[in-house]
């Protein structure tokens, strides 16, 4: 009578020593690793990285933390809403924002068109 292990057929048993030393040179291999690893670690020096930090060279930038921040915006909502000469000579001023808004708005279609000349001051050469 033949069976199905003659006929060519896969035999239904499994190959345990073949599964165990396949899990036992897999924990091996990772038991040489771990020790291995920790023999590095203890040699290289790894921890020793942690020194303090260093001071930056000048300049150092934002010591304050914010602060600088709200100084500036503050210094420049101030000359945003404050009248000051640019350059007096050419008679040149700084408006606030609201009120070159208000100037532009009365100019109607006109807002964007370019100014028309001044006059030149007295004692000028055109």
């Amino acid at each position: 009578m033949a069976t199905d292990f003659d006929a060519g057929l896969q035999s239904p048993d499994v190959d345990t020593r073949s599964i165990v030393g396949l899990a036992s040179g897999f924990l091996v291999f990772v038991a040489v690793s771990v020790v291995l690893l920790g023999v590095y670690y203890i040699h290289a020096n790894v921890g020793a990285g942690s020194a303090s930090p260093r001071q930056f060279p000048e300049p150092r930038l934002e010591m304050r933390s914010g602060q600088d921040l709200d100084a500036l915006v503050k210094a420049q909502e101030d000359q945003f809403q404050s009248y000051a000469w640019v350059d007096r000579g050419r008679g040149l001023v700084r408006i606030p924002v609201s009120r070159a808004l208000e100037l532009l708005a009365a100019r109607g279609a006109k807002a964007y068109d370019p100014p028309e000349p001044s006059s030149p001051a007295p004692g000028s050469a055109p």
